[in-house]
């Protein structure tokens, strides 16, 4: 079962109407395995208010395995004015997550620990900062087995983090496609067959 909020009206966030409130008040939510978090703002504001409440009610939400973390419509906002936030600690709060979409990079960490019941991870953005990859390679996950940073100007320091991440033994599927890979970042991969042989599929894909 999931619940996708009700993100907030604009005539709402006017009104000072809060978005913590409006699901803490949903009396199923106990029996939700997955959520999705819309619009938080009409203004620019990052998402921290609404992550410091549900870090401030964490016990209610310990149980949810899927969330999506930014479900803002274009007309809401660009998705390069989504202002994120360390994550992290929500994470922490919810240790049974295994399928884990956020919409927007603006300030967005997320920690570099151990996420040993997460599957998936999505990321979806108008630029994907360096920090946020160097989080997700440095990262613990040890049942991961398909990861792609994909659509980016820089694929080709892109395939050299991946060369020299700890979780490279462990994929079986890269996925850098639908970006700007170079001859240098192929050259890259051919120069390191022995770090990648293992590999079953190499999506490059749409690269320009």
């Amino acid at each position: 079962m999931c619940i996708r909020d009700s993100p907030l009206s604009y005539d709402e966030h006017e009104n000072d109407v809060r978005l913590l409130d409006k699901i803490l008040k949903d009396k199923h939510l106990p029996e939700y395995k997955q959520i999705t978090i819309g619009c938080w703002d009409y203004e620019g504001e990052d998402c921290s208010d609404l992550l410091k409440g549900i870090l401030e009610n964490k016990d209610k939400f310990a149980h949810i395995e899927g969330l999506f973390w930014g479900d803002i419509d274009q007309e809401e906002q660009e998705i390069s004015w989504i202002e994120q936030a360390d994550l992290s600690p929500l994470l922490n709060a919810m240790p049974k997550l295994k399928d884990l979409k956020i919409k927007g990079t603006n300030c967005l960490r997320l920690g570099q620990t151990s996420r040993p019941e997460l599957r998936s991870l999505e990321i979806i953005s108008g630029g994907l900062p360096t920090e946020v990859v160097e989080d997700i390679l440095a990262s613990d996950f040890p049942k991961l087995t398909y990861l792609g940073i994909v659509n980016s100007e820089e694929q080709d320091e892109i395939v050299k983090m991946f060369l020299e991440s700890d979780i490279l033994p462990q994929l079986e599927t890269m996925d850098i496609s639908a970006g700007v890979l170079k001859d240098e970042g192929a050259q890259l991969l051919l120069d390191n067959m022995d770090k990648i042989a293992h590999l079953k599929f190499i999506n490059m894909r749409y690269n320009y």
